[in-house]
């Protein structure tokens, strides 16, 4: 092996342990997604596209201190309790589903 070669070698491992350590351990990852998600999460929450209670406002108001990042939001997101109002919303969703998969069944049999 020339040393010619063995710089070849030395730089590509180089540029790919970089780009692994850069990624938070994932080779993929594009270091844009976090920024156009905190850019769009309030766009979409005026627009009522976004449903979801954990990125919602009026169920759990935000403090942009506590928010730095995407991950530190959800690690944040997933110790606070969730409401009634969710709480019931949610079993109203789960027991219409099984209405409809019961629904879906008598169907097929038919």
């Amino acid at each position: 092996m020339t040393s010619k070669h063995l710089y070849l070698l030395t730089t590509f491992v180089f540029i790919l342990a970089c780009v692994f350590l850069s990624s938070d351990a994932n080779p993929f990852y594009d270091g844009h997604e976090e920024k156009q998600y905190r850019e769009n999460d309030s766009g979409l929450e005026e627009e009522g596209e976004n449903d979801c209670p954990y990125h919602d406002d009026k169920y759990y108001p935000r403090e942009e201190e506590e928010y730095d990042t995407h991950r530190d939001r959800r690690n944040a997101v997933a110790h606070i309790p969730l409401s009634d109002e969710y709480r019931k919303e949610n079993q109203r969703l789960i027991d219409n589903k099984k209405e409809q998969d019961d629904l879906d069944k008598v169907n097929e049999r038919t």
